[in-house]
């Protein structure tokens, strides 16, 4: 159960710091819609559980690059989970 409790630890760190990049890169945009913490966090916590709703989206090509690294992370991070908890 340590390691399941260590993965989700340390994917929590990474939709925080996603989420502060997709800030800094999407924020200065004037078509971007994420404008504020609330909208980056909300949009790395939905892209990382692979529920992706759609309605924060990046528009700068470096934003949409971090979109698809966080894409493949949260499908990663789901797999790595069932098969520790599989294993247990």
């Amino acid at each position: 159960m340590d390691k399941l409790i260590s993965l989700l630890i340390g994917a929590g760190v990474m939709v925080i710091f996603g989420a502060m990049v997709m800030f800094y890169l999407e924020s200065g945009h004037p078509d971007s819609e994420i404008d504020s913490w609330l909208d980056a966090i909300w949009w790395a916590a939905a892209t990382v559980t692979t529920v992706g709703y759609g309605d924060l989206v990046p528009v700068t090509d470096a934003g949409r690059i971090i979109a698809i690294f966080y894409m493949f992370f949260g499908v990663t991070v789901l797999g790595i989970s069932l098969s520790v908890l599989a294993t247990r």
